[in-house]
């Protein structure tokens, strides 16, 4: 009985291949540049040994995508930490971001209609401790800059989505109960 032939490090010569990307079909050439990467297409293949070659892809921005792919193909990357996801879309590069900012200082209360119709009126928040609108979207955009995930920017913000996460249920009545002290509240 013979025994298996088992390649040496010094059995394996490694080639580079050049493949040009352009006009071609995403799942076709990424299952090319697979097994030249594996070694499959090599007689002495062995799945536990680097038996693969090296390959450089070029015009890798000119390839096809069928079907709806580059409008509905996304890819998620995580590092790790909590808060740590990103999303973007394949081929605009469109990068998901959630952004929670608190209250912000506006007229919107003064000019709001409650049910008969009548304005709104004054909000009982401190509006000097809110940020303004020029202000958050300053921090928007460098969250965009930055390529964050998830973007909350007050300290009463980040203890919401803690406890959100942890305590769900106090967190629902904290919101009623602050919201029902209220000058003129929409909750009673």
């Amino acid at each position: 009985m013979k025994d298996t032939f088992t390649p040496s490090q010094k059995f394996i010569k490694k080639k580079w291949f050049i493949i040009d990307a352009s006009e071609k079909k995403l799942g076709r050439i990424a299952t090319q540049i697979s097994e030249i990467l594996m070694g499959k297409l090599k007689s002495y293949y062995t799945p536990y040994l680097d038996t693969g070659d090296n390959i450089i892809v070029i015009n890798a921005e000119k390839i096809i995508l069928t079907g709806n792919k580059e409008t509905q193909k996304i890819y998620y990357n995580h590092s790790g930490r909590p808060g740590g996801l990103r999303v973007e879309n394949l081929k605009t590069g469109l990068h998901v971001m959630i952004a929670s900012p608190g209250f912000t200082a506006s007229n919107i209360r003064k000019v709001a209609l409650v049910k008969d119709g009548s304005a709104q009126g004054e909000t009982s928040m401190v509006e000097e401790k809110m940020m303004s609108a020029e202000e958050v979207a300053e921090q928007i955009a460098q969250g965009v800059e930055n390529r964050s995930r998830t973007l909350v920017m007050t300290f009463q913000g980040k203890l919401t989505v803690f406890l959100s996460k942890w305590l769900p249920k106090l967190l629902d009545k904290l919101v009623y109960t602050h919201f029902t002290k209220e000058k003129d509240p929409l909750i009673r």
